[in-house]
């Protein structure tokens, strides 16, 4: 806690971050002035932060925040949108879950993917017998 500042990230483990304007540069800044932002250390691997996935999928161990990680007095969007329930709250009281069978797991399988670029197909034609000599050397 910084002052009046509280921390609003899910994280289960611990983390050495800390305020800077510039997180590639080592100079800090004081929490609640214009372009201030938490950088986490490089070196903090996943397992040392347990980071929520809805929160920072680099720093998670692919867990979302439960009712012991959640930070629920922060105006967060999952806060105001779900009366500061967690994310696994809010997935263990949906009517769904209650039917998984009695072998799933209580911890859902979150598979991030990335859309594949989209293809461009160029088709070329040969010129007709009535356009001007040698436009067919411009095309091929």
């Amino acid at each position: 806690m910084y002052g009046s500042y509280k921390s609003t990230m899910c994280i289960a483990g611990t983390t050495k971050g800390k305020f800077k304007s510039d997180c590639s540069k080592t100079a800090t800044c004081t929490p609640g002035s214009s372009g201030c932002y938490f950088c986490f250390p490089e070196d903090e691997t996943a397992e040392q932060v347990q980071a929520s996935l809805g929160y920072m999928p680099a720093l998670s161990t692919g867990k979302f925040c439960d009712a012991g990680t959640h930070v629920r007095d922060t105006p967060s969007p999952q806060n105001i949108l779900c009366d500061g329930r967690s994310i696994m709250e809010v997935i263990q009281q949906h009517p769904d879950y209650g039917m998984m069978s009695e072998h799933a797991t209580t911890d859902p399988l979150v598979t991030i993917t990335q859309e594949p670029l989209g293809r461009v197909l160029l088709l070329l034609d040969t010129p007709p017998a009535s356009a001007p000599a040698g436009v067919s050397q411009h095309l091929f």
